[in-house]
């Protein structure tokens, strides 16, 4: 399946929301966690955390997937807040973010180092961060 890559990174009250349905059939697919990561990489908050959602809800209640997913989603949405200029939130949410990291231990999760992850959280805290790139 060929992945809807959007034309911009929606921000809120910035630029228009996109198409309602532009993620629908991914976020239903085994790919949709990648191509999650993928996103963030490339500065899609928004798009990320619309597409990782769909992870954290099949994720089984409080398992370490479910946790490090719902940390994607908060650094993503931390990163957002920078860009809207929201610099307290986006602390605030990296904050949780970092924690969320830190409580599945040190060994990859859905392919991701929860050490690594934690402490990008913890920059975003400081600032913006220009790449976030949480695979090898």
């Amino acid at each position: 399946m060929e992945c809807p890559w959007p034309s911009y990174a929606y921000i809120p009250g910035q630029t228009p929301r996109h198409d309602p349905m532009l993620f629908d059939e991914l976020k239903k697919q085994a790919g949709a966690w990648d191509f999650g990561l993928q996103l963030l990489k490339a500065g899609f908050y928004w798009e990320c955390h619309e597409v990782v959602e769909a992870v954290w809800l099949r994720a089984s209640p409080n398992s370490k997937e479910q946790r490090v997913a719902q940390g994607v989603i908060q650094l993503a949405n931390a990163a957002l807040k920078w860009r809207m200029g929201r610099g307290k939130a986006a602390q605030r949410i990296a904050a949780i973010a970092a924690d969320l990291f830190a409580s599945v231990g040190s060994e990859k999760v859905l392919g991701i180092s929860p050490l690594v992850a934690s402490n990008i959280a913890k920059e975003l805290g400081n600032g913006p961060v220009q790449v976030i790139s949480l695979q090898d």
